[in-house]
């Protein structure tokens, strides 16, 4: 699953360990979220919120992508 979490932190050319670092997280822990199979708490989600400068909520949304057909 992709996280607008994984979009944005892409966009701003971060990787996960400098996006971890932000957040004041494990790279681990920052990994299992941004991938949504680790849902933080309340606490986790407002360091994210504060390091990314977005709503955690927004940043947890899963992204759907369809294939491309050929």
């Amino acid at each position: 699953m992709v996280t607008v979490l994984k979009v944005v932190r892409l966009t701003r050319q971060w990787n996960q360990a400098k996006a971890a670092e932000l957040a004041g997280i494990s790279p681990c822990w920052y990994s299992l979220i941004e991938s949504g199979r680790l849902q933080p708490t309340e606490a986790v989600k407002e360091r994210i919120s504060k390091a990314f400068g977005r709503p955690a909520e927004e940043l947890l949304e899963p992204i759907k992508i369809k294939a491309l057909a050929q």
